[in-house]
């Protein structure tokens, strides 16, 4: 007996270190397929904050895109006003440019010399009189008149 005993003292010494060996195979396991869990959860938390920062850049690149649009447009709009400015005040130079050079003056010397020639033609007319003047014979401040004697 002592011989089957041993054999079977080995034998359930050599089950007892084959189910331990199991087990920590097993546990092993458990560990490997956690880190592989944990490794897969940091990868995608890393991908996830790769696409949030390239949103945010993208966002920001946007926003600097459409802020120099608006100063563009902005700078356009001033330029345009300064042509209008500048372009007006040109017009308005020209327009008086041309009024002064088409002024009509009075040609006093020939207006003179009409009244000088009128006056030594005798006795002239008005706009009341006509070409003919005044009768000479109505300027009596006689008794001329059908009334009186």
């Amino acid at each position: 007996m002592g011989i089957e005993t041993a054999l079977l003292i080995a034998a359930a010494a050599g089950t007892a270190a084959t189910i331990d060996q199991a087990k920590a195979a097993q546990h092993q396991g458990k560990l490997q397929a956690q880190q592989q869990a944990e490794q897969l959860a940091q990868a995608q938390q890393l991908e996830q904050q790769k696409l949030a920062q390239a949103e945010r850049l993208a966002q920001q690149q946007l926003a600097a895109q459409q802020r120099a649009q608006a100063a563009a447009i902005a700078q356009a709009q001033r330029a345009q006003a300064e042509s209008k400015a500048l372009m007006d005040k040109q017009l308005k130079a020209a327009e008086e440019n041309m009024n002064r050079s088409m002024q009509k003056r009075p040609d006093t010397a020939r207006l003179l010399d009409a009244a000088a020639q009128a006056g030594k033609s005798g006795v002239g007319g008005t706009m009341l009189t006509g070409p003919q003047g005044v009768d000479q014979a109505s300027m009596q401040l006689g008794k001329s008149t059908l009334l009186g004697a």
